[in-house]
Formats: structure tokens, C-alpha cells, sequence
């Protein structure tokens, strides 16, 4: 009997590449922890304000308020993730869509 220790074995595939929405939910949820400085699970007005930059803080004044969807007065991981999706979904993309109503035949 050979010993087969050294092939891989068919059933354990390697992990298919995380798609742009799971690359996004990773970055967005290393961004909280970052910032999360008291590693208390949630992020505080010292500690969201500290992480944004002053034109961020001009542009969109109340965002720990939108962020804090339940109005207890800091952000949970849950809400963060929520706010930053909701923000990605309301910039406007890059240039013109290219789809099949203005694709050229």
C-alpha cells in the first residue's frame, strides 16, 4: 500500500475568491475595529469623528447620527456596516452605464 500523505486531497477544494461584496463587508468591518480604540464593540462620537477628515466632517455633518440608527448614542458594528453600505449605495458611479439600452450593435 503507498502512502498518498503528500497529494491533496479532492475534497478539500481551495476557497473560492470572495466576491466584491464580501471584500467590501471585510474592509468595512476592519475599518470599525480600527477605529473601535477601546475595543468596546462600539464606536463612540470621539471615536467615529476622530477617524473621518475635515472635508468628510463639512460634506456630511450628521453621519454618527444617520449611522446611529437607534439613536442610543454610539455606533454598533451592525450599524456601521449598515451606514457604509447605504453611503456606497448613494454615490454615483464612475462614469455612464454601459448596458444593453446603450450598448452599440
Amino acid at each position: 500500500m503507498s502512502d498518498h500523505a503528500d497529494l491533496p486531497n479532492p475534497s478539500q477544494r481551495p476557497a473560492a475568491p470572495l466576491s466584491d461584496v464580501e471584500t467590501t463587508s471585510a474592509a468595512d468591518a476592519f475599518t470599525f475595529l480600527a477605529h473601535d480604540a477601546n475595543y468596546d464593540g462600539e464606536l463612540s462620537r470621539d471615536e467615529f469623528e476622530t477617524a473621518r477628515s475635515d472635508h468628510d466632517r463639512q460634506q456630511d455633518p450628521r453621519r454618527f447620527e444617520r449611522y446611529d440608527a437607534d439613536g442610543n448614542g454610539v455606533i454598533s458594528r451592525e450599524e456601521f456596516m449598515a451606514g457604509m453600505a447605504q453611503d456606497r449605495a448613494q454615490k454615483p458611479t464612475d462614469g455612464p452605464s454601459i448596458g444593453p439600452d446603450t450598448a452599440s450593435p
